[in-house]
Parts: C-alpha cells; structure tokens; sequence
C-alpha cells in the first residue's frame, strides 16, 4: 500500500524485542498538496443522520478518528489553521466548530486524562504532568473496544508513561522522543531511523488505518508533536522544532503574529507560571504554522486511507488544551487564559459552521461514546452529539475550569467557574476577578468591586462545583 511502501524505506531499529510490562490489549476490559488534489483524498462517506443520544448499536457504525494536537491555542480567525491546505477543506469548510469548549485544567496530563476518561480533574487525579496517577481501565479505549470497536493511539500518550500497551487498545504506539522518533510500539522499543518524530507518527497512522480489520469500526487517536515547544536546553523555548523540509514554507508566509489588546511583557523575572519571551510585537505564529504542515500532510492521508474503508466517518480536530500567548503576560498554559482550545466536526449529520454552545471537555469522551454507540457510566460530562447533529441540546449553563498544585493537599493556583455572560475567577492568594465577557471578550476590566452581588453569586456556584468535581 502507499503509505507501507513509504514505511519499508525506512529502518526502523528495535531495541527492546520483549514486552516491557505490556497487558495484552483489553485485558482489563472488564475493569470500570493542491487544493484539488486534497479534495479528492478528503472525501469521507457521509450517510443520512438519524438517532439522538447514541447511535444504533445494529447500524453500520462509523469510523472515529480524532486528531490531537499539543499545545495550539484558540484564534477566532483561524490565522494559522486556514493556511494548511486539508485542515482548511476538512474542517474550516466542512467541519463545525465549538467556538466555546473549555478546558477545565489547561496542562497536558491532565487535559488528556480527562479527554480519555470523560471525568474532572480532581476526581481522575492526574492534577500534574505525572502519568503514574492515571488508571488507564477507565477510559473511552476501554468502553469502545468493548462495544465492538478496533481500536489505536500513536503518538503523545501522558507524560512520563512506564507501562505497556494501555488497556482498551488493540495497539499503541507511545512517543518516547521529541527530537528522535523513540516509541514504545506494542511493548517494544522502536526508533525511526532517521525521520522527523510526527513524520513516524504519521505513517504508522496511515498504516493502522489501513491494515484495520474491515469487519469493525476504527476508533483511532492520533495525538502530534506539533506545535508544543521545542525542548528547554540554555534557557527556555516558545517556538516550536519543525520538520527541515518545511522551515520557511510559503504556506505560512505573513501569517501575522497574535497581539490581542490583552495582550502584554512583563519585567523579568515572573515567578508565575513562566517569564514572557521578549516579543513586544505579538507571538510569533509562523513556526507554528511550519510545525504543522507535516500534520496536514498527515490528515490528508488519514482521510484517504479511511475513505477507502467505505465507513461512515467522524474526524475530529482539537488541541489538548488552549494557549495564553503573551494574554495578560503569560506566555503559556497553567492559567485562566489558556483554558479555551480549538475543536472541530466533521461526521454523519453534521452541518458545516459553528456552535457557540458552552461545552467543557469533560463532555468529550462521553460524546465519543455515543457516536460509538455505548457509554462511559464513569463520565462526569454528558454527551453534546445532539447538538452536532442539530437536534436540540441544551448547553451548559457553567463550567469549572482549574489548576492544580502537584501536591493534592495544597489548594489549586485558581479555581474560576464561565458562564455564557461571565467568566470569575479566584486565586490562591485571596485576588477574585470578575469579567462580564459578553462585551469584554479579552478581560481587561475587573468587574469585582462594580458587582459585589454578582460575585457573591457566581463564588457560591464556584464552590458547589468545585466540591462536585470530587
């Protein structure tokens, strides 16, 4: 096949043949180019919609692919996304947006425990970049491979993950490097010699596809390198590495870079969460555009390999969690600024456009669960495919959103709860902040002493949440 033959020119070294810990998969199952040539690869079977909750368990249940990106942040005009040709036809133009999906503790591990598991924070207890605090038996892998589903993840798994194959996957390959493409692949350690770390994470992608069983549905989760920051060496990095073939790219040339009026340098040093980069002039976008033109090239062979299999198909694009972006000095995530992240529709049903609904992405996994047809009883979001398919869903009418201390006796940084109109906010240290961001999108007044009542309100709903999260 095209993307096999592109693997076998490359030597792939083993260097750990046994299996390192691995349970065999399921074993805890039980437990809980040109726009034209683009648009002839990115043409996905697309039948008529029916159902509400969940889809029909006896239909001819659809493909789940979800493309995870590390570290994008949200951009109301899409600046960077519209420039990579099948991301821009795939899901810009025939994909819905969630303009407002929130993530309520924006850092990798636990962003992406939520995203598997469906449940808070505080109850999954991944509250730092630490893998050994997630049970893996919980997970959306888990409750689709039992409801019939074929299922993959390559690349970013959670940080610092020791075991093997997870459970819930019927393979798993987890990326072991950024500037070597090391993966623990099935149980072994395998390297990519030499190739770019989302270059492997794109073949072995496509081969997967290809090489699944035609008699079961694909649920596959393919989670990219780009666009995190390149690895800290002398000092720290803001730009991300990005593949030698596509530094200085026309795509991206002129993207802009993002200087929201909120946006702001400080002093050195910040004790908190990181100094700002000295970029008076905005953040600078265009390696991060470069940084993903290989995950382009990659969505439009996903799409091609896939519509080959004749399945109906959801494809799913997202960030693990949001940015700050220089957003009131902060250069990253770890904070209230970061908490929105990108995510993008495409599937049975589906009307292209965008959905202000406010959604948290705990509501994900239990999401997924219903286009598979199943449910995830541990959840503690609820599904929104109603709403993708334009049927009527009621929205939230609040989110929690948090960060964590690595020690779960310490309180968080912040704990803050977003309504529709309103977005409050209060820190370790006693500051409350109160936004009216209906007409204040980039909150740069703090409506605290104006709105004592309106405070008070919204502080007693951020308790009751809080202590439900648990």
């Amino acid at each position: 096949m095209r993307a096999r033959t592109r693997t076998a020119v490359l030597m792939l070294l083993v260097l750990a043949v046994g299996t390192i810990g691995a349970a065999p998969a399921g074993a805890a199952d039980g437990v809980a180019s040109s726009d034209t040539a683009s648009a002839a690869a990115l043409t996905v079977a697309v039948p008529p919609s029916g159902g509400t909750g969940t889809l029909d368990a006896s239909a001819d249940r659809p493909d789940i692919i979800v493309v995870m990106l590390d570290d994008l942040g949200y951009l109301e005009d899409d600046r960077v996304l519209s420039r990579l040709p099948n991301i821009r036809q795939l899901w810009l133009r025939d994909g819905l947006r969630l303009r407002r999906m929130y993530d309520e503790t924006p850092l990798c591990c636990p962003a992406r425990a939520t995203f598997l598991t469906g449940q808070h924070t505080l109850r999954h207890g991944v509250i730092r970049n630490d893998a050994s605090l997630f049970d893996p038996r919980k997970t959306i892998a888990v409750a689709l491979r039992k409801a019939g589903y074929h299922t993959v993840q390559v690349g970013k798994y959670l940080n610092g993950y020791k075991g093997g194959t997870p459970p819930g996957w019927d393979h798993a390959s987890m990326v072991r490097g950024i500037t070597t493409a090391r993966f623990l692949r099935d149980g072994e350690f395998v390297r990519y010699d030499p190739v770019y770390v989302d270059e492997a994470i794109r073949m072995q992608a496509v081969d997967w596809v290809e090489e699944a069983p035609s008699d079961q549905p694909l649920f596959m989760w393919v989670a990219t390198s780009a666009p995190h920051v390149c690895p800290k060496k002398d000092g720290l990095c803001y730009e991300p590495l990005v593949m030698a073939r596509d530094r200085g790219a026309s795509a991206c040339a002129g993207v802009g870079r993002f200087k929201p009026p909120s946006y702001r340098t400080w002093p050195k040093p910040r004790p908190f969460p990181r100094q700002m980069p000295d970029w008076p002039t905005g953040w600078k976008l265009r390696s991060i555009c470069e940084s993903l033109l290989v995950v382009d090239r990659m969505v439009e062979d996903l799409a091609a390999a896939q519509a080959e299999r004749g399945r109906p198909a959801w494809l799913i694009l997202m960030s693990d969690n949001g940015m700050s972006w220089g957003q009131k000095g902060f250069p990253q995530k770890h904070v209230p600024t970061a908490t929105r992240m990108p995510m993008y529709v495409k599937g049975p049903g589906v009307d292209a456009g965008a959905t202000d609904a406010l959604l948290s992405n705990i509501d994900i996994a239990p999401t997924l669960a219903a286009i598979g047809g199943t449910t995830l009883p541990k959840a503690s979001g609820r599904s929104f495919l109603p709403l993708l398919r334009g049927q009527s869903f009621t929205a939230r009418s609040a989110v929690l959103e948090l960060q964590t201390r690595p020690s779960p006796t310490r309180p968080p940084y912040w704990t803050a709860v977003r309504t529709r109109d309103w977005h409050y906010i209060r820190w370790s240290t006693g500051r409350r902040e109160l936004y009216r961001v209906r007409d204040d999108p980039w909150e740069l007044r703090n409506l605290i002493t104006r709105y004592p009542e309106k405070a008070a309100k919204l502080e007693t709903r951020r308790k009751r949440l809080l202590k439900a999260s648990k």
